[in-house]
């Protein structure tokens, strides 16, 4: 995944939350706090992801969450005097633990470094599936295969487009 790829996924998915939040109106009181700021994802430059191997996320797992054993995604939110200036955080990937998981998913290496992308993203914004309600854990990954989709639905229009474009210039 090229630098550019990973700027235009984190902005599709930004985006895709956005439309996602405004469609789930039942889940509203569950939606975190911090997503009700106003914010533009367009304005969003200030989020960091890194990809490591399974011995450093393994590090950063145990001495963050006291689990001694790689992890697929961590997300390390920005301090929240910050998140008004859309400083929203760093994430964390494990490119290993994300081809181990393609494979067993049946997933490509690619989408499944969108899925770790948009669950990290999600963290930094606030939602949360571990030690909550059935409700929340739900709205998470709701919301998250909501963004996905979005994202996907958004891979394909441009696609089209592309292939439009070149036909044209035959």
């Amino acid at each position: 995944m090229s630098v550019r790829e990973l700027r235009t996924a984190i902005k599709t998915l930004l985006k895709g939350l956005e439309l996602t939040e405004q469609d789930l109106v039942e889940y509203n009181h569950l939606i975190p706090q911090q997503n009700k700021l106003n914010y533009q994802s367009e304005s969003l430059d200030l989020l960091s992801v890194y990809f490591s191997d399974n011995n450093y996320i393994q590090d950063l797992n145990y001495e963050f969450r006291g689990k001694n054993k790689p992890t697929d995604v961590l997300s390390f939110p920005s301090q929240p005097e910050f998140i008004n200036d859309t400083l929203l955080g760093d994430i964390i990937i494990s490119v290993d633990q994300a081809f181990l998981q393609a494979k067993e998913f049946g997933n490509t290496k690619k989408n499944e470094l969108i899925r770790l992308l948009a669950h990290g993203i999600l963290h930094l914004k606030g939602y949360e599936h571990e030690k909550v309600s059935k409700s929340i854990e739900k709205l998470m990954f709701l919301t998250q295969d909501r963004i996905i989709k979005y994202y996907q639905d958004s891979q394909k229009k441009l696609s089209k487009n592309r292939q439009k474009n070149r036909q044209k210039n035959y």
